[in-house]
């Protein structure tokens, strides 16, 4: 499986904005699956995800 470099601050703004988690990976340029896989073993994906929407809402 390819690595490709997650934004982490970039995802933590897409989910400040309120965006699905489908939305995001189609933001980042990959696939929802792909965006899962991320959220459940990088510490660093899951924490931007959850800090982001606490700070959008």
């Amino acid at each position: 499986m390819p690595t490709i470099a997650t934004d982490i601050q970039q995802l933590e703004d897409l989910a400040a904005k309120g965006l699905t988690l489908a939305e995001i990976s189609a933001a980042l340029g990959i696939s929802e699956s792909t965006l899962y896989r991320r959220e459940r073993a990088v510490t660093a994906v899951t924490g931007a995800i959850k800090k982001g929407q606490a700070r959008g809402a």
